[in-house]
């Protein structure tokens, strides 16, 4: 019998589909955790949400045990939206927002996702500890001077459950040229939270 804390890795994958076939450990504490995504898929892409949790059980030989896991979204959501007012104000109405994250550690590159007026406002996922910045340009139409601006999601770093909104816009100055305006909303509603118990072995049989 096993005295010091093990770790156990269980990610529903492999003889966990199985619900036929069982899995015979040492007795010992074990930490179990869940995933929909780990936090490099999360970053794939647009990213998506990313769900994760996880639950101490003591193995007690012949003796049944149970966990309960409960998941809660660990990343976070910064979503581009454009304003009504951008259509017909830059050239070919091509308005392009970057959200850029510098590299964290040796686990993750540089990444760079963009967002145009063209196909739309767009969500983005990333990871927290994620310092994200913004460039917004595009070129006014009757002008070959590009316009651009700079600044920052967030003064700090991302953290799990955030939910931002870029909001871009253009004003008109006195003298009749265009100038780029952003905000960032850190008031966006939030979605009830819905409790729910989930029996992967029932899923499996059922499906």
């Amino acid at each position: 019998m096993f005295t010091e804390i093990q770790q156990l890795n269980l990610i529903l994958e492999g003889s966990l589909k199985n619900p036929e076939e069982l899995i015979r450990l040492q007795a010992g504490y074990y930490t179990i955790y869940a995933e929909n995504c780990n936090a490099g898929e999360a970053e794939s892409g647009n990213g998506c949400k990313r769900m994760y949790g996880e639950d101490g059980v003591t193995i007690t030989a012949g003796a049944a045990s149970q966990a309960n896991i409960s998941c809660a979204v660990v990343n976070a959501k910064v979503s581009v939206v454009f304003n009504a007012n951008v259509k017909d104000r830059f050239k070919d109405n091509a308005l392009t927002v970057t959200l850029s994250r510098p590299a964290v550690s040796d686990q993750f590159d540089v990444r760079v996702c963009e967002a145009t007026y063209l196909t739309g406002s767009k969500t983005f996922w990333f990871n927290a500890g994620s310092v994200v910045t913004y460039t917004i340009s595009g070129t006014p139409v009757g002008s070959n001077n590009p316009l651009t601006l700079s600044g920052s999601i967030k003064s700090s770093a991302l953290v799990a459950k955030d939910n931002f909104e870029l909001n871009v816009s253009v004003k008109q100055s006195t003298d009749g040229s265009l100038k780029l305006t952003a905000s960032v909303d850190t008031m966006v509603e939030k979605g009830d939270d819905i409790t729910a118990g989930f029996n992967p072995y029932d899923k499996i049989i059922n499906n």
